[in-house]
């Protein structure tokens, strides 16, 4: 029988790493896929609308310009504004001129998109929850003391969804 690196402590190998963060991550979302994929059906959007929802519906402050998220979806500006455009008539996003250059369009989630946005974010945490309730009290706090550092990085620490008011 194979070993999976586990079995031996921590794991540091790049590659190593990457597949049992990605054999994790497969598993969380599976565990709420019962839930989540109805309600992305429900929606009746493209993967990379859904994609451009998430992006944007990230806990930030201001509208993200089109340049920003063309990249962000690694796709051409035209792709990104032809999703926007259909996100723009469903009602879910906003496409507004920058207030400093009206060259750059800006773009925000509508309250219909922020609520889509926000569903779909309780679904997946929903599933983590449950997960996370299986853990001992040890096993979280490792956790939780593995992930501090990797979420005080600002390019993650913007995806933290905001607290819920429960």
């Amino acid at each position: 029988m194979q070993a999976s690196g586990i079995e031996s402590g921590a794991v540091t190998d790049t590659r190593e790493l990457s597949r049992h963060i990605g054999a994790f991550f497969l598993y969380l979302a599976n565990a709420s896929n019962r839930d989540f994929l109805p309600e992305t059906s429900e929606l009746d959007l493209s993967l990379t609308q859904l994609k451009a929802l998430f992006l944007i519906g990230a806990p930030t402050e201001e509208p993200l310009s089109m340049k920003s998220l063309a990249e962000g979806l690694g796709l051409s500006f035209a792709a990104t504004s032809r999703a926007v455009d259909a996100l723009c008539k469903r009602g879910l996003m906003d496409r507004d001129e920058d207030s400093d250059d009206r060259r750059i369009k800006r773009v925000s989630l509508t309250l219909k998109g922020r609520r889509a946005v926000d569903r779909l974010t309780a679904i997946r945490l929903a599933g983590l929850e449950r997960l996370v309730e299986t853990f001992s009290p040890d096993e979280r706090e490792k956790l939780a003391v593995a992930l501090e550092p990797i979420l005080a990085r600002e390019e993650i620490r913007r995806f933290l969804p905001r607290r819920s008011t429960r």
